[in-house]
């Protein structure tokens, strides 16, 4: 694939620092639609409402509201995990 458009991997690199840009995939919503969806999570809105009310995906609501959801981990470390039964083999 020599002498394609795009050139090699580093030669894209270095020419996206240059420009300036940045990685990774846009974002489905841009700040102020983010704090309008944050206010309506903290008043009660589910994170189902809000995507249909904004066309996004759910996961782009969970991604906006990311830092107000509980967290699910264990923080109690005298609790016991279960223990799975033995895998038939």
């Amino acid at each position: 694939m020599a002498g394609t458009a795009r050139g090699t991997p580093p030669q894209g690199l270095r020419a996206a620092e240059a420009e300036e840009s940045k990685d990774g995939r846009r974002p489905t919503m841009r700040a102020a639609k983010t704090d309008t969806v944050r206010t309506a999570y903290l008043e009660g809105r589910s994170i189902a409402a809000l995507a249909r009310a904004h066309g996004v995906s759910r996961g782009a609501i969970r991604t906006a509201v990311a830092g107000l959801l509980p967290d699910h981990a264990v923080t109690e470390e005298d609790v016991a995990v279960p223990e799975l039964p033995p895998h038939p083999l």
